[in-house]
């Protein structure tokens, strides 16, 4: 509740007037006659004295502060609503059929062992023959062609092997054979092969399908020898050549050649690059080994 109101003090009494003085007399008129000296001048009454100021009133009483009301009660606490039931747990879906398991693939043939290892570097410069000697007790062989050039245009490129080292290449009659499909910006798809010759041809016969000397054209290829050392059986090699022709189109193929086990009485310990006619200007190869 809220507290009463305090009583207001009484106003003080306002304080009494003084009192105004009383009027003095005026002063008797002298007799007629001679005129008599003026008669004196009746003296100004005195002021009254000014009435004392009346005392303040006494302040009126400050009212009683009221008193605070009572703090309203607490509502109740609402009761807790019941806790509802628990669903049902939802079935447990069937489990899928297990998958069959596939067939295990063919174990890939076993990658030979190491890196491959430069074994020579060889600068061609206007040589009528290339020799590259296998050295080394490799299980395989590589070489990587580039930049071949010839001294004369639209030539032949042709490998040869040795048994002897650099000393003797066989090269005199029915000695190789080789198999080789292929493509040209010009001439489209075209085979090359031969099962009896004195050497294998690294690119395909015919005029302007050869070797190329004229600007942007050269040879590339690489050449992979991966049983020099079995005897009395054929000794094969890989090519891959790419190349801008003497008619100045771009193509490739891909052709495997081998000596004939006949003629492999020793290991293949060197490759010979030479062509149909004259010099190879330029070029490059690099032979590579792997144990």
């Amino acid at each position: 509740m809220t507290g009463a109101t305090g009583l207001t003090g009484a106003t003080g009494l306002t304080g009494l007037t003084g009192l105004t003085g009383a009027t003095g007399e005026t002063g008797e008129t002298g007799s007629t006659g001679m005129t008599g000296a003026t008669g004196l001048t009746g003296l100004t009454g005195l002021t009254g004295a000014t009435g004392e100021t009346g005392a303040t009133g006494a302040t009126g009483m400050t009212g009683a502060t009221g008193l605070t009301g009572a703090t309203g009660l607490t509502g109740l606490t609402g009761a807790t609503g019941e806790t509802g039931e628990t669903g049902a747990t939802g079935m447990t879906g069937a489990t899928g059929l297990t998958g069959l398991a596939g067939e295990t693939g063919e174990t890939g043939q076993t990658g030979a062992s190491g890196l491959w290892i430069e074994i020579s570097d060889t600068t061609i410069s206007n040589d009528a023959t290339v020799d590259i000697d296998l050295t080394g007790s490799y299980s395989i062989y590589m070489m990587v062609v580039t930049d071949l050039v010839p001294q004369t245009d639209d030539r032949e490129l042709f490998l040869r092997m040795s048994l002897v080292g650099s000393s003797s290449f066989i090269g005199s009659g029915t000695e190789y054979s080789y198999r080789g499909e292929g493509g040209s910006a010009g001439d489209g798809t075209y085979n090359l092969s031969d099962t009896g010759t004195s050497e294998i041809a690294l690119t395909r016969p015919g005029t302007g399908n050869r070797l190329g000397s004229a600007a942007g054209e050269s040879f590339n290829a690489t050449i992979t020898i991966p049983n020099s050392g079995q005897n009395s059986k054929d000794v094969i090699i890989r090519a891959e050549v790419t190349l801008r022709d003497s008619g100045g189109q771009f193509g490739g193929h891909l052709l495997h050649g081998c000596l004939k086990a006949a003629s492999a009485t020793a290991n293949v310990d060197a490759i010979r690059l030479l062509t149909s006619e004259n010099n190879i200007t330029s070029g490059r190869i690099v032979l590579y080994g792997i144990t």
